[in-house]
């Protein structure tokens, strides 16, 4: 049975505003059309109380849809990528990032993947970290389309390891999680270099921004 896909959005909220369409709709047709008939019948042809119904049931509509989104999804969230390159054949396992994250106070869930980015389930602290795509949620965030895809590919003998951070953020933490989670990544795959794929700065190593990340993440719960 397929997964359900990462930071996949309800379709509920869809469903809601085409129901609330033709309902809505409905009311304001018989509100509206007997006065329009009642100029007809005089012989005077009017358009207005038509396009009101139609302006009022899709009005209706499209804000039931934004507020059940916004609801049952949370935010708008932004993106970044980070591309990953590095070396060796490293064969770190998924606990040993777990402890470096959770030791700055993150309390994350992380879940496996399959190619097409659907869940498969719980990711094991026992499994490789390299080769097995992964999403990250931190529990503090109540926002559905926010969190972090990692995927990191094992290299062959003629080509490095290459990897990819994807980061779905809200409010900052996601953002800031992306930078520890880099400053980890260098510290378990051999000569990690990234690169933000939106930029056209060269890549750099993760000890360029592990000096100027505070000891504590900024943008998680004092009580966390």
């Amino acid at each position: 049975m397929a997964g359900k896909a990462a930071f996949a959005r309800s379709k509920l909220p869809l469903w809601l505003g085409l129901v609330v369409v033709p309902v809505v709709g409905a009311i304001a047709w018989s509100i509206a059309v007997p006065r329009a008939r009642g100029f007809e019948e005089a012989g005077v042809i009017v358009e207005g109380p038509y396009k009101f119904v139609a302006f009022f049931a899709v009005f209706a509509g499209a804000a039931v849809y934004i507020a059940a989104r916004r609801l049952l999804d949370g935010p708008a969230v932004r993106s970044d990528e980070f591309a990953l390159d590095f070396g060796g054949k490293p064969a770190p396992l998924l606990a040993e990032l777990q402890e470096r994250l959770a030791r700055l106070g993150y309390r994350l869930r992380y879940a496996s993947l399959d190619d097409a980015g659907a869940e498969t389930g719980p990711a094991s602290p026992g499994q490789p970290l390299v080769g097995t795509p992964l999403s990250i949620t931190e529990a503090s965030v109540r926002a559905r389309q926010a969190g972090i895809v990692l995927r990191v590919a094992q290299p062959n003998p003629e080509h490095n390891g290459l990897g990819l951070i994807e980061v779905r953020d809200t409010a900052g933490t996601y953002d800031e999680l992306g930078q520890y989670l880099l400053v980890a990544l260098g510290e378990l795959l051999p000569g990690l270099r990234f690169k933000r794929l939106a930029s056209g700065m060269e890549a750099e190593e993760p000890a360029a921004i592990a000096a100027v990340l505070p000891e504590r993440p900024f943008h998680l719960p004092r009580s966390s």
